[in-house]
Formats: C-alpha cells, sequence, structure tokens
C-alpha cells in the first residue's frame, strides 16, 4: 500500500514491478505518466480516493497497462463516478470496498477475518465505533500479548501489530481475565512500546471511575506522558512500530551468489519461492548481514568470491537477523544487538533507509544458557542401547556449523549419520551392540554403491546424497527416526509418547536443543550461540563418548 501521507505518484512510478495488488491512499492528487507501464502482474488496483475528479490525472497514467486483466475497487458510493469518468474504463470490473460503517449492533468482524485467511483460535475483541479488531493469547503462562489485527483486503492476508504486553499479575490482566472486555473503552496505539489502556470502572459508590494503563498493564495517572515519551522518542528517530509476521506465514532466506559476487533475497509463501531482490554483497545490507566492517574480503577484478572467502561468509551469517516484511520497494529486518532489537529497512539495492528501535528494547528479555542446560545435554548420551544418540546429534551439529541455518531436514541428517558413521563401521574397528542396526545399514549401502571402505567422508556424503531416492536409502534409514529423535530429549522433556514431545518440544520453556516437526527438526535460537561458540568441545565430547563406548581399537 503506498503510505498515507503520499499526494502525488510521479511518472514511471510502478514502471516493470511485479506488482499483483496496490493500493492508493485517499490524499493521492495528482497521478503521472506511464505509472503502471509494463506491469503484466497487477490484478487489483484499489483507491481510497472518493471523487476521481479530486485527482489531476495525466493522460498516459495508464499507458502500456493492461487494464482490462485488473479489478478496480473504489470507496463505498463512488462507482457511478469511476465507471463515468474517461481515465477510468477499461477495467475488467470495478467494485466497491467492504462497507464496514453499518449500525454498530450489526458489526462483526468474524467473517472479514475467516475470509482473508484468519485461522487461529485466540480471543477476538473490537470496538465498535472505530472498528478496530484486536486479538489476545497467554504467552508462556507469563504475559497477556494484545495484538490488532489489520486486513489487507487486496492480498487477503492479515497483519498483527502488537499493542500490548500485559503481565498476568496486573490489575489490568485481572479485569481482563473477568470478562471486563467491555469496561475496556479505548486502545490508543500510539507506536513501539507507547500504548494507552482506557479502562472504565464501576466504583462501590455506583461512579465511573477512568483508569489508564500503558503498554505493559502498568496504570499511569496521566496518558499524556505516554503520549510525550513517544513524541520525544520520535523526534529522536528511535522509534519504528513492529508489525508481526501476516498470517500467510511469509518465509524469507538470504543467499549469497558467489559467482557474481550478490546477495539474493528470497520469500516463500506456501511452497513457492520468489525472489524479491538482488544486489551487491558490498551493499549496506551485505555489510552487516555478512560482517563485513570484521572481516576484510578481498573481492578479485572479476567480482568473484574465492572459496576460502566464501566460507568466512558463511561464518558471519548470523540468525539474529530475521527479514520479516516486505513490499515492491524495500524489505525490514528485526536485528538483535546486545540487549536491543532494532528494524532496519533497506531498499532493493541493498541500502539503508531508516533505523529505530522496536517493541520490547526497553525491558530486554534475555534468555541465555545455563550450567543446568548443559548438564541435560551431557545426560542426554547416559541412557543407550545403540549408537544412534551419538550419530544422531554429531549430524546435526556439524550440518548446522556447515550451514548456519536452524531448519535441518531428516533426509540431509540421515545422509550425514551415513557419512559421519563410515569410518567407525569400516576402518575404526568399533564394536556396535547386536541390537544396533546401524553396521547393516550402511554395509547394505556399501554393496549397492561399491564405495570403498576406507573411503573419505565427503566422497560417502557425495554418493548417498546423489543416489538417496533412485536406491530407496531413505526407506532403509528410516527406522533410525523412529526413537531417537524424541529419545535424546528426555533430560528436558520426560517421555511419553512421540506427539507429545513434538508438541512440548515447540514450547519456549521446555529450552530443549531443537523441535520436531514431520520432516525436520529446528534448532531453539536458545541454542544458536552455544552449539556455534563451542562446537569443537562438543564435538570432541560426544566422540569420545562414542569411542568408549563402541570400545574402538583406534
Amino acid at each position: 500500500m503506498v503510505p498515507d501521507f503520499v499526494e502525488k505518484i510521479c511518472h514511471f512510478a510502478f514502471e516493470d514491478s511485479v506488482l499483483h495488488s496496490i493500493s492508493f491512499p485517499d490524499s493521492i492528487r495528482e497521478l503521472g505518466g506511464d505509472i503502471f507501464n509494463g506491469c503484466k502482474e497487477l490484478r487489483i488496483l484499489t483507491t481510497q480516493v472518493e471523487d476521481p475528479d479530486e485527482m489531476a490525472i495525466d493522460e498516459d497514467a495508464f499507458n502500456g497497462f493492461e487494464k482490462e486483466k485488473c479489478k478496480l475497487i473504489v470507496p463505498v458510493g463512488s462507482r457511478k463516478k469511476y465507471i463515468s469518468h474517461d481515465m477510468f474504463k477499461g477495467f475488467l470490473s470495478v467494485e466497491e470496498s467492504i462497507d464496514e460503517s453499518g449500525e454498530d449492533e450489526g458489526f462483526d468482524p468474524m467473517p472479514l477475518l475467516e475470509t482473508n485467511g484468519y485461522q487461529d483460535g485466540n480471543f477476538i475483541f473490537w470496538f465498535k465505533d472505530t472498528k478496530k479488531i484486536y486479538e489476545s493469547y497467554i504467552q508462556d503462562d507469563t504475559y497477556y500479548i494484545i495484538s490488532e489485527l489489520i486486513i489487507d483486503k487486496a492480498k487477503q492476508c492479515i497483519h498483527r501489530k502488537r499493542v500490548g504486553k500485559i503481565s498476568l499479575d496486573s490489575w489490568m490482566y485481572w479485569q481482563m481475565n473477568r470478562e471486563k472486555v467491555d469496561n475496556l473503552k479505548s486502545i490508543n496505539h500510539l507506536g513501539a512500546n507507547y500504548t494507552v489502556f482506557h479502562y472504565q470502572v464501576l466504583q462501590l459508590d455506583n461512579t465511573i471511575k477512568d483508569k489508564y494503563f500503558d503498554y505493559r498493564g502498568r496504570e499511569i495517572d496521566n496518558p499524556t506522558i505516554v503520549k510525550t515519551k513517544y513524541e520525544k522518542a520520535t523526534s529522536e528517530r528511535e522509534v519504528n512500530d513492529f508489525i508481526d509476521v501476516p498470517v500467510s506465514k511469509a518465509f524469507f532466506d538470504v543467499d549469497l551468489l558467489a559467482r557474481s559476487a550478490n546477495v539474493s533475497i528470497v520469500r516463500t509463501i506456501k511452497g513457492i519461492s520468489k525472489s524479491v531482490a538482488i544486489f551487491p554483497l558490498l551493499s549496506d545490507f551485505g555489510r552487516m548481514y555478512y560482517g563485513l566492517d570484521k572481516l576484510t574480503i578481498q573481492i578479485s577484478k572479476k567480482n568473484k568470491i574465492s572459496k576460502d572467502d566464501f566460507k568466512r561468509l558463511r561464518y558471519f551469517k548470523t540468525d539474529t537477523f530475521l527479514i520479516y516484511r516486505s513490499d515492491f520497494k524495500s524489505f525490514t529486518v528485526r536485528s538483535s544487538e546486545g540487549d536491543k532489537n532494532f528494524l532496519y529497512s533497506y531498499d532493493l539495492n541493498g541500502k539503508l533507509i531508516s533505523k529505530g528501535t522496536i517493541a520490547g528494547s526497553n525491558e530486554p528479555e534475555k534468555i541465555t544458557i545455563t550450567d543446568c542446560d548443559v548438564d541435560k545435554l551431557i545426560h542426554a548420551f547416559d541412557k543407550k542401547a545403540t549408537s544412534y544418540k551419538f550419530f544422531w546429534f554429531l549430524s546435526i551439529l556439524k550440518i548446522y556449523n556447515d550451514t548456519r541455518k536452524n531448519t535441518i531436514s531428516y533426509k540431509n541428517i540421515l545422509i550425514e549419520i551415513v557419512s559421519v558413521a563410515w569410518k567407525y563401521v569400516f576402518t575404526e574397528g568399533a564394536k556396535f551392540p547386536a541390537i544396533d542396526q546401524l553396521p547393516k545399514y550402511l554395509k547394505a549401502i556399501q554393496a549397492k554403491s561399491y564405495l570403498d571402505r576406507s573411503a573419505k567422508e565427503k566422497l560417502v556424503k557425495e554418493t548417498v546424497q546423489e543416489h538417496y531416492h533412485e536406491w530407496k536409502w531413505n526407506t532403509l534409514l528410516m527406522p533410525l527416526l523412529n526413537n531417537v529423535p524424541y529419545r535424546f530429549l528426555s533430560p528436558w522433556i520426560p517421555f511419553t509418547n512421540n506427539e507429545d514431545i513434538i508438541s512440548k518440544s515447540k514450547k519456549a520453556e521446555s529450552r530443549c536443543p531443537y523441535c520436531i516437526t514431520k520432516d525436520h527438526i529446528t534448532i531453539n535460537p536458545l541454542w544458536s550461540n552455544y552449539l556455534i561458540e563451542n562446537y569443537d568441545k562438543i564435538i570432541l565430547f560426544i566422540e569420545k563418548e562414542l569411542r568408549t563406548y563402541l570400545n574402538c581399537k583406534k
């Protein structure tokens, strides 16, 4: 959506852009020429300007644009004005936006939410006068989270703007929990940590008293104090409002294109991936994301990166960055730096546009690995009838250290297990328990592939990967996943059944190293830095315990 302060759309503004939909605010007063020239994917144009005659429109405004393939959505009561206007003739259809301004008693947002993809079962409430819709839920048995639901009708998705993080021991939550939502008269969200909740409470003498609360649910005497603090923070450019990932669940990844020394931002929605931007490595984003200010990278005259430099760059790729939003002209990154969180906004050339702090920065919730967590990791290898636990976690560590990607597929873990266990089965003289099926699986792979028994780990990995599905090694190795992913987490989550472990591993309070899904595991961010910083020590410990367990000759 074009920001609501924009008054003029300049010539060639969106030329050749890959737009599917766009919305003009009611502030628009001028449209230049060729604004959608070459926009072959544009299917929905929404305008909030009630009267097209209020705009000065260039006669070539829609030049090079196929209006007959695009739907025009206009304000309620404006359809006839747009149909009769010469510049807006020829659109596929002209429709009025949904009228939500009906009688207060008739306002029901649920059909609108469901139409636009809302599926969560959280508590929903709304204000009839402003038509603003809010969602609330309890987080980690500690906080009551309140978010405004912002409906993007053009893209048929919903964004969550967090407006409150209320402590469960606060008076405000006590009122909400008693279903006194009707007593909450307004939510004035200014941005970031700055929100004023207005409550009206019936006193014992039957008088009404106004009470005000801040973002954390703490009572405040004067709501203007919050506004003053917000205005001060805004003037110092320290505020950027935080909107969560939309319900459509868009995921972003950063790829380094080594041959061209470029960085690619890729967005994935519902399994479909699409490049958002490609820009030089030595851009503002590249310097920040890959730590180029800390690391000297020599790029040759041919503008290529050597293999050694590529490995070093991957090492600095950090999980403290989270790309969570993009549009046709920019993308936004959330970053953790020390005890503060920031939002960075970059254009599609990787140039920094703006930077600001975000919700939670004033009261950071820093959680680190404790001695208790480390003890649990050590004891994860105590109870064992096979070698599977050792090779399982060794493989996860090696993959995570090489890729720095939190999501690791079962396929990649199984391939890594084969390559890591190869030497133990064929050259180390290890004595596997009779119940242990790993030697049997590896001997079957060796017989089929004709790999030498003394083959190096890298060659084994490449061969297994190449023929993984062709020779049905996925079926052969799948029994390794029947128990070990779940049993390994026993020190953190007492074992009951696999489904229960899957569910509990996803909760922050479990503090386990990874969570489990149907076809992959995801490294817990709590453990990310610890596993990298102590990689050599952990590997040494596991291999020592493994060799002792297998009574290796070497």
